[in-house]
């Protein structure tokens, strides 16, 4: 028997200036819990301007059948941040700078602020694209990828009149739905949630979003997170290749 690590997946940041190259712009890092999980999977992780790929320890038996020495618990998942290597790409780049440009129009960011704000995206939907890659921004990115961001504890104390409950449900492959009730005077409840990503509803009749629940603080030049798990094939091979694109104003 013998072993080689391989790449499992890779992620990529484009921008519609120069879309044939990765956006040295920006970069990629795991988080910090990623990066413990990664140590316990004996996976590795190596990084470049605009891109990143995952290697998993892959074992072959006297036969020639291979198998993934360790894998990630089922629905489990692991995240990157995305980080900015010079801000003034922003000046001209969505959705950062507003297409109705020189005209303010009111936009559609997110009714909860949170503790910040983060683009959010994942594979659970990823959208085919030329040259066999995958699309995890589904096209360019919009105000839509935005999300709020919490702490695994906080006081939720921002509903709007009316509501009597939030629901959380996890943005996973198999969703699970936490639901809390607002105090009846002072419409508050604290909540304690795992690290991962939700859509958050205030019921009734109330906005709903993405939360983005992290347990580490983000840094200035965060601006986003993307959770990657198992491909909705069922396996963690063949490779995939994952892209974001930025639209250029």
């Amino acid at each position: 028997m013998h072993w080689r690590f391989d790449p499992l997946f890779s992620i990529k940041i484009v921008h519609s200036k120069d879309a044939s190259k990765k956006a040295v712009d920006f970069s990629l890092e795991p988080t910090q819990s990623t990066v413990q999980r990664m140590k316990t999977l004996n996976w590795v992780y190596r990084s470049q301007p605009g891109f990143c790929t995952v290697y998993g320890e892959k074992l072959f038996d006297t036969e020639g059948n291979t198998s993934l020495r360790v894998e990630p618990k089922a629905h489990e998942s692991l995240a990157f941040f995305l980080r900015l290597n010079n801000s003034a790409i922003l000046n001209s780049t969505k959705p950062y700078v507003l297409a109705s440009k020189p005209d303010v129009i009111p936009n559609a960011l997110p009714a909860f602020s949170g503790r910040s704000r983060l683009l959010y995206f994942d594979n659970l939907s990823p959208l085919s694209v030329s040259g066999g890659e995958f699309s995890i921004s589904s096209g360019l990115v919009e105000l839509t990828h935005f999300a709020s961001v919490e702490p695994t504890l906080f006081m939720f104390d921002k509903a709007k009149n009316g509501v009597k409950k939030i629901k959380f449900t996890s943005i996973t492959p198999q969703e699970v739905v936490t639901q809390f009730d607002l105090h009846p005077q002072t419409h508050t409840t604290e909540v304690r949630l795992p690290e991962n990503s939700y859509r958050l509803e205030q019921i009734p009749d109330g906005p709903s979003e993405t939360l983005v629940i992290l347990s580490e603080n983000v840094v200035g030049n965060t601006l986003g997170l993307i959770r990657i798990f198992k491909p909705n094939t069922g396996d963690w091979e063949p490779q995939r290749r994952y892209r974001i694109e930025f639209g250029e104003v």
